[in-house]
């Protein structure tokens, strides 16, 4: 059963207390699946305008179709950094005692909350002189920036769940847990 089923018989304060864990657990996921779902649909409008009525689609259709598969991979990212799924070779971690395995994760958070905070400062300034140009997506009245935003804010929610992993593997280290948690790629 699902943990939000199971939370259905809770009272009530309870459920939302659930439902809010699991919104922040899964926020990201929930707005890339958005976003993945948005650009399928604009994919399938852009082939089918061509095929089935030999019609050119909207010249900023094409640039949307970018900005919302660019901001679901930088969301995945924070997403798959919080889950603790990314990619790593577990073939050689595993091998390791526990205190190896926290130095291996303590060298990963040190190295994502370094570039992702670099990402973040190099990225500002470029949003800022493209706010100040005042640019927009070609044929739209939409701000160029909202695209170019999505770097952003995807390394900060890095910054922030490679923060959080590091609360999280430190806490099951100190109480003798197992400290792999995410899938086993690279181990077969």
């Amino acid at each position: 059963m699902s943990p939000l089923l199971d939370s259905e018989s809770a009272p009530l304060p309870q459920r939302h207390l659930s439902r809010l864990r699991d919104l922040e657990k899964n926020l990201e996921s929930y707005l890339a699946m958005g976003f993945i779902l948005l650009y399928a649909v604009l994919v399938v409008y852009k082939i089918l305008s061509r095929l089935l009525f030999d019609a050119y689609s909207f010249v900023w259709l094409q640039e949307v179709i970018i900005g919302l598969f660019v901001w679901a991979a930088w969301l995945s990212t924070a997403s798959l950094v919080r889950s603790d799924d990314h990619i790593r070779f577990s073939a050689v971690i595993k091998r390791l005692p526990r205190w190896g395995v926290y130095g291996v994760y303590c060298i990963e958070w040190l190295l994502w909350l370094t570039l992702s905070g670099v990402i973040v400062q190099y990225s500002l300034r470029y949003i800022g002189q493209s706010v100040r140009s005042g640019t927009t997506i070609t044929g739209t009245p939409i701000p160029e920036y909202l695209l170019y935003l999505s770097v952003t804010v995807g390394f900060a929610l890095v910054f922030v769940r490679t923060f959080q992993q590091f609360v999280i593997v430190t806490r099951k280290y100190r109480a003798g847990e197992e400290l792999l948690t995410g899938s086993d790629l690279g181990s077969e």
